[in-house]
């Protein structure tokens, strides 16, 4: 049964969809290899101001 996302959910997201939901554990996972990888600050850095 599909259910709508709500506050709390984890989904993997791509240019503004929602692709899929993911449970806590593999959201937190996700988020570690990102942050080990260096995907985290390249993506959440303030934009440069011209």
């Amino acid at each position: 049964m599909y259910r709508e996302a709500v506050v709390g959910d984890y989904a993997i997201v791509h240019v503004g969809f929602a692709i899929t939901r993911l449970d806590e554990q593999s959201a937190l996972e996700t988020l570690q290899l990102f942050a080990e990888l260096g995907v985290l600050e390249e993506e959440l850095k303030p934009e440069e101001s011209s």
